[in-house]
């Protein structure tokens, strides 16, 4: 799955954009602002993160990219995120929820052809 460079067929939105999304679901799944972009390790900080990562690792994004989206971090780190993602979906329900709260609220504000693109990348979890 990993790629050595940039694929830019699945980039349907840049990361700023996929954080505004991001944004937008903190207040509705946690009541109050959150930034990805912190040093914070709350756990609720950590699982937005590895859902972010996710996504954008599944839009073809170079892990060195996410990474210093998300404030310098290291592209292990990233990788770390995603295998978390991974291990989280088979184990928590609450986790899938709010996977699934997430990928609908993005589905629900992008154009048509950017959510048939959306459910490929939904359906290459499922398929993993």
């Amino acid at each position: 799955m990993y790629v050595t460079e940039e694929d830019d067929s699945l980039k349907i939105m840049s990361l700023e954009q996929l954080e505004e999304y991001f944004k937008e679901c903190f207040t509705k799944v946690m009541g109050k602002p959150l930034n990805i972009r912190q040093k914070e390790r709350y756990r609720e900080v950590v699982d937005i993160r590895s859902l972010f990562a996710y996504f954008a690792r599944s839009m073809k994004y170079k892990v060195v990219t996410i990474g210093q989206f998300l404030g310098n971090k290291d592209h292990t780190t990233i990788l770390h995120y995603i295998t978390l993602f991974n291990n989280q979906m088979e184990t928590n329900p609450a986790y899938r929820e709010q996977y699934r709260r997430i990928f609908n609220h993005i589905k629900e504000q992008t154009n048509k052809n950017e959510s048939s693109t959306l459910d490929h990348l939904d359906q290459a979890w499922i398929k993993s």
